[in-house]
Parts: structure tokens; sequence; C-alpha cells
């Protein structure tokens, strides 16, 4: 053993392992005192990138919580405001049912319910204004959608609600409507003809029941007669009659569509049928069709849907309507070119057909067909085609002759077709000079829709936001669906038919705002409280990853204070006895 004074590497050693340990010992204390695992970045680097991010998402998901919450709170105040308003129509429903009992009442009490109806037709008008969530309005269309006629002689009026086409309309634009198929009357014509016209007398009598309405018929009546009597009572059956230009009696439906249905049965033969409740034809009316687009979004709508609805009153799969004016229920027309010869063998030469035309939008698409080419490979080729399958169908008619048809009725859908060689019976037959497919109507613009929507940030990163379109619930909004040119704005009950058309309006307003409210309830109920269930499963495992990173495991933790502070106290006794090893050479030198 050598022996030094100078250096004492003992000392050093000792020293060394008591700094390591009282470091250890800081730590521990620094993590059993905050709790934290990790205290600054030298603790654990990469942890804490982890745990940072962790803490970021994990107080995304507490504020997109408190969001979700705020919007169910503002869906809450919009759902009970259009409770109001649905008691209210219920009121008015009541008073017009009142009013419209003409036999009864005389004409104070009849404009006493106008007077109550107009009372609360102005507190309708008050809560769509005045429905607030802090300072944003709810209900007066800025929240939401508002739909405008701008061709009132197609379309008498517009509902468009908070979705369409289950999406959320965000940005105002037209709508265009293209109506596929035009809504008919139900007619009856009956089998006996009267010759002499009007003036025939019935020569038989009896009874005849007209939508259970029955209409007595004396002997002695003319035809005539008989028109008049239905007629009288046309506003109770929605039947009219007149003679057909065969002078068989023939009855129409006052309204469109297929559940305005005529029956009529008769007390014996010959009163209007050669043999009794036998017509010559009994067809029931054909609701309208159409296709609109709103904004950009497309969606089908579909006349007669409610059981008291016009063929013309067309609604789609969100409740949303069109009313069609009677020049409006023109179904377009789709283009079709037909080759003026007939194709009786395969294609003498190569032939080239080229198309044009709005369905190609401005540009021209060619198909190339080969000599020896029979009528069916030509149908084959202009089918099957990627350029042209989607926007034309080819078919043969009877004659032979080659047909192309539009797949898109109305302007839009108009093309022509021209060949490079001339039209021959061993040609396509189409010809060097083009044919033309012409539709007609569609595309219509028949109105407008501003788009007001709120969006509410519902997720913890960016862009996950839910919007929600609330309607306009003022009164001129309001059951403009059913009476043409009419709202529940302008119910009158002051006499029978308004009486009659304002129970009509007022049902039809109830079920336009029993649909808002719906689609707020779905709202609620589908996304904000769903998506705050999960956020609050996402946020309980986000803090635990977040805890396993970042916190201090209490345990494991006082194991290793304990154990730096036994090494504490055996480091700080060796240093002394490391210290004083210097001192066995004073020995030597006592000698």
């Amino acid at each position: 053993m050598s022996m030094r004074i100078n250096t004492n590497t003992t000392s050093i050693n000792a020293h060394n392992n008591l700094l390591q340990t009282s470091d250890s010992l800081s730590r521990s204390i620094e993590r059993l005192s905050s709790g934290l695992k990790i205290n600054r970045s030298a603790d654990d680097p990469a942890g804490l990138v982890i745990s940072e991010n962790l803490r970021a998402q994990i107080g995304g998901v507490t504020q997109a919580m408190a969001n979700a919450n705020d919007a169910v709170n503002l869906v809450k105040t919009a759902e009970g405001a259009l409770s109001e308003v649905h008691s209210l129509l219920r009121t008015m429903r009541t008073l017009a049912q009142h009013a419209a009992n003409t036999g009864v009442n005389d004409l104070t009490a009849i404009q006493a319910d106008q007077t109550q109806i107009k009372s609360a037709i102005d507190s309708i008008n008050r809560i769509a204004q005045q429905t607030q969530f802090g300072t944003k309005k709810l209900l007066d269309g800025t929240s939401g959608i508002s739909a405008t006629v701008t061709k009132t002689s197609d379309v008498a009026a517009l509902f468009i609600g908070g979705q369409v086409g289950g999406n959320t309309i965000t940005t105002a634009g037209a709508i265009t409507l293209t109506v596929t198929q035009a809504a008919t009357r139900s007619t009856y014509v009956a089998s006996r003809a009267f010759g002499s016209g009007a003036t025939t007398a019935m020569g038989t009598g009896g009874t005849v029941v007209v939508n259970g309405q029955s209409v007595s018929v004396q002997a002695s009546d003319t035809a005539q007669t008989l028109i008049n009597k239905i007629n009288d009572i046309s506003s109770i059956t929605g039947v009219t009659a007149k003679l057909d230009s065969s002078n068989h009696l023939e009855l129409t439906s006052i309204n469109y569509g297929s559940n305005f249905k005529i029956a009529v049965t008769e007390s014996a033969d010959g009163i209007i049928n050669t043999t009794a409740s036998t017509p010559t034809s009994n067809t029931d009316g054909v609701d309208a069709l159409a296709t609109a687009v709103i904004g950009s979004t497309t969606v089908q709508f579909t006349g007669g849907v409610g059981a008291n609805d016009s063929g013309l009153k067309m609604k789609d799969a969100s409740g949303n309507s069109i009313l069609l004016t009677e020049t409006g229920n023109t179904a377009a027309v789709t283009a079709e070119a037909t080759a003026g010869t007939a194709q009786t063998s395969a294609l003498a030469a190569d032939e080239v057909l080229t198309f044009s035309g709005n369905l190609f939008g401005g540009t021209s698409v060619s198909l190339d067909l080969t000599t020896g080419d029979t009528q069916a490979d030509i149908i084959d080729a202009i089918n099957s085609n990627d350029l042209l399958k989607e926007k034309i169908v080819a078919s043969a008619d009877s004659s032979g002759n080659l047909v192309i048809t539009s797949k898109e009725a109305g302007l839009a859908g108009n093309f022509s077709v021209v060949s490079d060689v001339a039209a021959a019976a061993d040609s396509t037959g189409i010809g060097t000079t083009p044919i033309a497919g012409g539709g007609s109507g569609g595309n219509n613009t028949v109105g407008s829709v501003s788009a007001g929507s709120l969006s509410f940030a519902i997720g913890a990163n960016a862009n996950q936001s839910e919007k929600l379109s609330l309607g306009n619930v003022q009164a001129y909004q309001l059951g403009n669906t059913v009476v043409a040119s009419m709202t529940l704005a302008t119910v009158d009950v002051t006499t029978a038919t308004g009486a009659n058309d304002a129970i009509k309006i007022i049902d039809e307003a109830i079920s336009q705002v029993s649909g808002l409210r719906a689609n707020l309830g779905a709202f609620q109920k589908q996304t904000l409280e769903s998506n705050m269930r999960s956020l609050g499963i996402a946020k309980e495992n986000l803090s635990a990853s977040e805890s396993a990173v970042r916190d201090t495991d209490m345990a494991a933790e006082m194991v290793s204070f304990t154990r730096s502070q036994i090494l504490m106290q055996a480091g700080t006794a060796m240093l002394a006895q490391a210290n004083s090893m210097p001192q066995q050479v004073l020995q030597l030198l006592r000698g």
C-alpha cells in the first residue's frame, strides 16, 4: 500500500459516489414532492415530447366537450322557442276550425277568431326575430336557410329547411328544377252517351254517389241538370263534371295527384253508365316527380307524399317542399335522335360518328366504326364507350332505324350526331348532315337559397367541426306550399273558404316546424351528445396514457428514495474514513 499526503484518491472516490447519491436523493425528493416523473426536459426528453402532445390533446378534448355542451344549450334554446311556435299553431288551428263552422258563427265571432289568429301570428314573428343565444339570432333565417321563389310562373312556393340531401347547405346559390313527370288529375268517363248533348233527358231516375256524396236524379232531368248538381257540391267531392266531345259524362278531380281519386256508384243501369257503375274509364291521377339542384346538392322531389297532398306539392326525403303551378307542371322532354335511313346490312366502309352539343359540354366525341359492323355491333359500341355510355343510350326502333337517346332530360340533354358517310342501307343511316336530339324544359332556375349556418368545433383538432342550419320560422315562410300565393302570414278565416284554406296552411306549418324540431333533436342526440360521450372516453384514455408517461410511481420511487438515503449515510461515513487515512503517515514521521 502506497502512503501519500498530497492526493487522497480514496477520498476523491468516496466524494464522487456521495455526490451521485445526493443527486439521486434530490431527484427522488423532487418526484415524490411534485408527483411527476418528468419535471424538466433532462429527466426524459422523449417522454416530455410525448407527454406535451398528450396534454395538448387532452386540453383540446376538454374544450371540445365544453363546446359541445354549449351547442346543446343553443339547440335547446332554439327547440324551446319552436315548441312555443307549435303551441301557437295548435291554437290557431283550433280557431280556424271554429271559424269554419259558419252555420253557427256570426260575423262577430268569426272576426274575434281572426283577431286572435293575427295576435298568434305576431307572436310567432316575435319569437322568430327575438330568439337568441347570446347575441346570435337563431330563427330569423340568419342562422339557417331561407328560400325565395324567383320564377313565380312555374313555382308557387318553396320551403327549404336546415338539411338538403342529408347535408347542411352552407353557401348561397340557385335552385334549378327539372320536372321529370308531370302531375295529372284523376278522370272518370261514364259509358252512356247523351245523344243530344246537355239537353238530353236522363230518362232514368235514381241516385248517383260521387266520392261519398249522393246526387238525386229525376227521369225528367237533363244531362246539364245532373252536371249542375255535381258541380254544386264540388267543394265537398273535389270533382267537377262536364260532357266530353262524345257526349259522355266526364268527371275530373279538382286537385292533381294520386291522393284524389274518383269513386262513383249509381242505383240503376242507364243513369250515367250503360251498365251501373261500369265506366268507359276511371284513371287515377299521377303525382309530379322532379330533380332539383339546390346549391350544389342534387335531390329528388316526389309529389303527393302526404295523405292530403296535391300531386303538385313535392317533397324530398328531408321534408323540404316545392309547390308547382299548373304552368310549371310540364315534364322536361328528353332529347332523341333517329337515323333517317334504316340499316339493313353490315357497314360497307369504315365510318366515324361525331357527337356534340349541350350534353357534351361544348366538346365533341368521336366513335370509330369498322367495315362489317352490324347494327347490333354499332349499338354495343355506343353503349360501351366510356365517353358516351354515361350520356346517351343507343337502340333500334321497329323500322330498323338507329335511335340515340340522351340520359339527361331537358335542354341540357340536347345533342347532335353526324357521320362522315352518306346515309345508306349499308351505313348507320345517320348521314353527313347532323341530326339533332332536341329536348326541352329542365334545368329551370326557379328560386334561390341564402345560407347561414352555425359551426361547432366539437373535435380536439383542426377542421373537426359540425354545421347546423336553423330554419326561418317567420310567418311568411311557414305553410307556404299548400295554397298558391298564401302563407301563414296571410291566413284569413272570415270566409268559409278562407277558414278551410287556413286549416290546410296551419297543418303544413305544423309539419314544417315539426321537421325543424326533428332535425334539431337528431343533431343534439346523434351528433352532440354522442360526440360528448365519445370525447369523454377519449379524455379518459388520453389522461391514462399521459399519466403513465409523466406521473411518478410513488411505490417505486419510495424504494429508490430509501436506497438513496441509506447510501447517503454510508457515503458520508466512508468519506470521513477516507479523509482520515493520510493521518497514518504521521506515525512514520514520529519514528
